[in-house]
């Protein structure tokens, strides 16, 4: 039936498309439709995907980069068939948390005081980030020589690597080996703590670019976290702002780091970012603010 829990599903994940109205009518008429739709949501199956379905009249792009990308690489394709539609937040179930609550959040999970900047790292991203997030958190401890009572950063689990609990508190403990190259207690969390890793956020920090809509970035700015991303793919569309450590836009939900520099320098890059917000309460709350209002806007 159409009232069935996978075409609502279908209905809120495609809310901000402009063929919404279909997606919400009889069952059947979804399924025809689809049979003749794609969506992109990410630049790295595009080419294949889009030689090995051209008998499809539509193409649904999650940003103005995949479109363009895909315009681009098939240079064939009516520009009135590829349409950017955006994927919706559940913003009801994403509501930004008061001081108060983070800070409850802190204690219980890592153990930290209210005021410790707390830098959460996509969950999204690579084994590879990992050491990234490193060297990041390294170049932030020498930038404004902090310790553990100024900033800790969260990880997720990758291969190889395991949260550590403490039993008795039941609380994460930070990874010691990753801690002491970077300097500064680096925290890592199981999918299953996703959320709360979430919650106990000041800072969302992601390492890699994306060429759609980024779940986990959207996620980060509903609850009105601050994002640190590349300054490439579709980064600038969903947060605005300008590249640099001191964003000139009120309505920037990040800071944009730009990756046309050596390796190391876009590792300084990404700690210079995180330094201003660290140190800067009320550029976090600013851009914190400005992200949500990107995501309750469109």
């Amino acid at each position: 039936p159409c009232a069935s829990t996978r075409c609502e599903a279908a209905s809120r994940h495609f809310r901000r498309c402009p063929f919404t109205a279909i997606l919400r009518s009889d069952c059947e008429l979804v399924l025809t439709f689809a049979a003749r739709l794609q969506y992109l949501a990410d630049g790295a199956l595009l080419a294949s995907s889009l030689r090995q379905r051209p008998y499809l009249s539509l193409t649904l792009a999650a940003s103005s980069y995949l479109r363009d990308l895909a315009l681009e690489q098939q240079p064939t394709l009516d520009p009135a068939s590829v349409v950017l539609c955006r994927p919706g937040v559940d913003l009801a179930a994403l509501a930004p948390l008061s001081s108060l609550e983070r800070a409850a959040v802190k204690h219980t999970l890592l153990r930290v005081g209210a005021d410790v900047v707390v830098v959460l790292v996509d969950p999204l991203s690579s084994p590879a980030a990992s050491s990234a997030a490193q060297l990041v958190a390294a170049s932030l401890r020498q930038l404004g020589n902090y310790t553990a009572a100024d900033a800790v950063f969260l990880l997720p689990e990758t291969n190889g690597t395991a949260s550590a609990v403490d039993k008795k508190a039941d609380a994460l403990v930070p990874d010691r080996r990753s801690s002491e190259e970077a300097g500064l207690p680096l925290f890592r969390f199981p999918p299953a703590n996703a959320t709360e890793a979430f919650a106990s956020a000041d800072v969302f920090l992601t390492l890699t670019s994306f060429d759609g809509y980024s779940s986990t970035v959207g996620r980060a700015m509903a609850l009105s976290l601050p994002v640190v991303a590349p300054d490439a793919g579709a980064a600038p569309e969903q947060l605005g702002g300008e590249s640099g450590d001191n964003p000139a836009l009120d309505d920037a939900g990040g800071i944009l780091v730009s990756l046309s520099s050596s390796e190391m320098g876009i590792i300084e890059a990404k700690a210079a970012a995180l330094h201003a917000l660290v140190r800067q309460p009320e550029l976090r709350a600013r851009l914190g603010a400005a992200a949500r209002r990107k995501v309750e806007t469109g």
